[in-house]
């Protein structure tokens, strides 16, 4: 059986990402995070979104503490927080404890 990072969400629409980070293991990308910014409304008001989505790793190398290193990287690389009105993050309701686990709300 061929490998995915999205052996669970195949099909699924992804948000177009400004970067991704990708980590590798044995020279092979085996997780991979994408950083996002946009723009919302609330209210009438315009405000400035940066977050993560879209965090996936290998399906025979999970456990191994990828997802974490990589979703470390991507909060560390998110745009000034003094520029930034909300932290946005994309997720299926599955992974919500996991990103809890690391502090988001």
């Amino acid at each position: 059986m061929a490998s995915s990072l999205y052996t669970y969400l195949t099909g699924t629409r992804r948000a177009t990402p400004d970067r991704v980070v990708m980590v590798g293991e044995d020279e092979e990308m085996v997780n991979n995070v994408y950083i996002l910014s946009r723009t919302g409304t609330v209210g009438s008001q315009q405000v400035h979104l940066d977050g993560i989505g879209n965090l996936a790793t290998k399906v025979e190398w999970r456990k191994g503490g990828f997802a974490s290193e990589a979703l470390k990287l991507a909060v560390s690389l998110l745009h000034d927080p003094q520029k930034v009105d909300f932290d946005l993050i994309i997720s299926t309701e599955e992974m919500v404890l996991r990103y809890e686990r690391t502090g988001w709300k």
